[in-house]
């Protein structure tokens, strides 16, 4: 797979606001105000179910939007790949649309919580997630990409 990390580029001034284009490094832009399309953002797909784009920011931030189909389940489409029973990465971010049901630990004897379009999240490791409707994600954990961008 190709790279699926966008990183902060040349500084474009036409709009009075520097606006930074993907394809140089982005240690280079501190100080400077970085924004990204989703569009110019390449797609990779863990799962026919799950997919993830990224943007990389100055000082190793990272911003992660996942896209998540009706019916995909962590354990049932991750687990293998991942090689642990559940999820050990942290999320923090919002949900732009959809329904998801967390639960740490196992589905079927965790604690449940279920995550509404419009939600912001905070999910700690050890845990199984299920999307009840096609999903999508905004996330801002840099540890979280780092886990996953190197998934096949």
């Amino acid at each position: 797979m190709g790279n699926w990390c966008a990183r902060g580029g040349d500084v474009d001034t036409r709009g009075g606001l520097d606006e930074i284009q993907a394809g140089t490094d982005p240690k280079a832009q501190e100080g400077k105000v970085q924004k990204f399309t989703v569009a110019d953002l390449e797609s990779k797909a863990p799962h026919e179910l799950v997919s993830a784009k990224v943007a990389e920011f100055a000082g190793g931030r990272k911003a992660m939007i996942i896209d998540c189909k009706k019916g995909f389940q962590w354990t049932a489409c991750l687990k293998e790949k991942m090689g642990t029973d559940f999820c050990q990465a942290t999320h923090f971010g919002y949900l732009k649309q959809g329904k998801m049901v967390v639960s740490i630990g196992d589905m079927e004897t965790g604690k449940q919580t279920e995550i509404n379009e419009g939600d912001t999240y905070f999910i700690p490791p050890n845990h199984d997630a299920r999307a009840e409707e096609d999903c999508i994600m905004m996330e801002f954990n840099a540890a979280t990409v780092e886990m996953y961008k190197d998934v096949k």
